[in-house]
């Protein structure tokens, strides 16, 4: 069985292509008639930022009640639609993951048009694309947590909010 180990690995100037490709590929899935927004976020979305090698997609829709209907298609690409991170306001499937694959490579959030963990996201990111010193702080502080929470991805994702809420909260 494939590891789900919490990994950084060297940025990959590949990522932001490999997101394109994938959104491109999502549009065909969520027809524009169905979301407003989709965008690549998170770490591999920030050049020059080592990460874990998995892709965030962010989606708005415009009718977040019929995001279950896509499910099929989007397990046909290969993703699993995730039940137990499952919010009435957010959804989440992610691609790879084992025991259904060799290790996750995507993840796309969904959440309702106008959601401010929307806006969060994308500030996020484009606050550490404008700061190089900012981002090698976040970069730092996800190899050390990824060392202490290598097995406990809650663990981890819990231990950089702290850092995300400051940067979300700088005045730019």
């Amino acid at each position: 069985m494939a590891s789900d180990h919490i990994e950084i690995v060297k940025y990959d100037p590949s990522w932001p292509s490999r997101a394109q490709e994938e959104i491109i590929a999502l549009r065909k899935i969520f027809d524009q008639a169905s979301f407003s927004l989709m965008e690549h976020i998170g770490s591999t979305s920030v050049p020059g930022l080592d990460a874990k090698p998995v892709i965030d997609i962010v989606i708005a829709c415009k009718n977040i009640d019929e995001v279950k209907a896509h499910i099929p298609a989007m397990e046909k690409r290969g993703y699993v639609f995730w039940q137990d991170a499952q919010h009435k306001d957010h959804f989440l499937f992610i691609k790879g993951l084992p025991p259904h694959g060799a290790g996750r490579t995507h993840h796309v959030h969904l959440y309702p048009e106008g959601h401010e963990q929307i806006t969060e996201h994308i500030d996020f990111r484009d606050k550490l694309r404008a700061d190089p010193v900012l981002a090698k702080a976040y970069q730092d502080l996800k190899y050390d947590l990824a060392a202490k929470y290598r097995d406990d991805r809650d663990g981890y994702t819990e231990a950089k909010t702290e850092f995300i809420k400051k940067v979300i909260s700088l005045v730019p």
